[in-house]
């Protein structure tokens, strides 16, 4: 059991250097200290990147409060667990950590949205080489034009969190659903987490130190696809009410489970890829 459990950690550590290779290749000619940089957090300035902080953070308290039996069901937590597409998980997902260990989780999140809202402001002989999707980039447009009206003129142009939590939340399910076609450096949460495995000396992290970020991702995504998955029915709902003139139990009873839209998203970009032919890889598989 023990040399499984030793080679198991060799072979992870051999592909952690090997991307670490392909990581040094994507991001070659760049400073890497300049590079790094772009995960700082933003200190308490009100400028866009600080309202989009905040936005991510609001947006991450909600998906956690959401992610329970009681508001979604058991059956959307076990599927949204799920990491391949032909097995079960043993268990559903649990929102139920320590508070620090969370801190810890949504941490790394602020630092991937700060990473790609930074690099899309620099040029491009400076910036990393991830490109954003026109689902991706129309997303980040539309939010950060919709802070920088508050941020000229907030009298003129009050800042509706609702909506800018509505957009976050949309760019967060738009860098998951990201086919790599092009190559995993395209994609800007695994462009991100690359970056977020260099040391401030300029060395790579070892595998024991980085793996927990990874897995901060992922528990953290999956709380979100359920909290997004939530909004859509709950929209589907009113909907259904206005265009058919249901009661609310009614629409409830005719809106799409809450099982079937998690599905949808977990098998579209939540999973490894399947055997099916047709299946691309996303940012899971990294």
């Amino acid at each position: 059991m023990m040399e499984r459990t030793v080679r198991a950690m060799e072979q992870k550590q051999e592909q952690f250097e090997q991307e670490d290779r392909e990581c040094i290749k994507a991001a070659d000619g760049l400073d890497p200290e300049a590079i790094r940089q772009l995960t700082d957090p933003v200190g308490e300035e009100k400028h866009v990147l600080q309202l989009i902080q905040d936005s991510i953070m609001r947006v991450m308290l909600q998906a956690r409060i959401t992610a329970t039996p009681s508001t979604v069901g058991s059956q959307a937590l076990f599927e949204v667990q799920r990491k391949e597409v032909d097995k079960k998980p043993r268990r559903p997902f649990d929102n139920r950590v320590e508070e620090d260990t969370w801190a810890r989780y949504t941490a790394v999140w602020v630092k991937l949205i700060c990473y790609v809202y930074r690099a899309e402001t620099i040029e491009d002989n400076e910036r990393p080489g991830f490109r954003l999707t026109k689902r991706q980039g129309d997303t980040m447009d539309e939010l950060t034009e919709l802070i920088e009206e508050y941020v000229k003129d907030p009298e003129a142009s009050p800042l509706n969190e609702d909506r800018v939590d509505e957009l976050t939340l949309q760019v967060v399910m738009a860098l998951l659903d990201h086919r790599l076609t092009a190559g995993e450096y395209r994609s800007g949460i695994i462009s991100g987490l690359a970056v977020l495995g260099i040391r401030k000396d300029g060395g790579w992290m070892d595998v024991m130190d980085y793996t927990p970020m990874y897995s901060a991702v992922i528990k953290v995504a999956r709380a979100m696809v359920v909290y997004q998955s939530y909004r859509e029915r709950k929209e589907e709902v009113a909907r259904l009410q206005q265009e058919k003139d249901l009661d609310e139990e009614e629409a409830e009873e005719e809106a799409t489970s809450m099982f079937r839209i998690v599905r949808e998203k977990v098998q579209r970009f939540m999973t490894v890829t399947s055997k099916e032919t047709y299946a691309e890889p996303t940012p899971m598989d990294w």
